[in-house]
């Protein structure tokens, strides 16, 4: 199977401004759809994260509670919630956001969980933990980007043969 060009994928996503809307929608919903694969993979997987001895199986329910990003949520469905598929010209993405994290190092926190560990301060102690992360992302992107390009290459296929379509019978 080919590898999936950018620039290929550009054209295409151009070329169906000219379509009929349905046309366009539907493609973008299906490439949405290919990202999803990996974003849902990843959620799962940072909902599964271990939990400290503190917290027990009756708690935990608390994680999966749907919510603003943030408010009255624990740190694990917070950032299940802020993994976004992004649909545009130029890219399918599927991209880890901080929405909901306080702190002052909130930004980098979802790429420290995912290197696998980050330092914090603890009051009335040391003058900083490390806390144990759990990779949940790049991982995970890895091992289904595979089946995500195979979808996105479907799709572009799709979308290749309706626009060759198009414009025959336009000329």
């Amino acid at each position: 199977m080919p590898k999936i060009d950018v620039a290929d994928y550009e054209r295409l996503y151009r070329s169906t401004r000219g379509m009929h809307p349905e046309i366009r929608k539907a493609f973008r919903k299906r490439l949405r759809r290919a990202a999803k694969i990996g974003a849902d993979a990843a959620r799962i997987k940072i909902r599964t994260m271990p939990a400290t001895a503190k917290y027990t199986a009756t708690g935990s329910a608390r994680h999966y509670r749907k919510s603003r990003a943030g408010v009255g949520v624990g740190l694990r469905s917070t950032l299940a919630l802020n993994i976004k598929v992004t649909v545009s010209a130029r890219e399918v993405a599927v991209r880890q956001f901080t929405a909901g994290l306080r702190g002052r190092n909130a930004r980098d926190l979802p790429r420290d969980i995912d290197r696998g560990g980050w330092k914090h301060p603890t009051y009335g102690h040391d003058p900083k933990g490390f806390q144990r992360g759990y990779p949940y992302f790049d991982v995970t992107m890895r091992e289904k980007r595979p089946e995500m390009e195979r979808e996105v290459q479907q799709v572009l296929d799709d979308i290749k043969a309706k626009v060759i379509v198009g414009k025959l019978h336009l000329g």
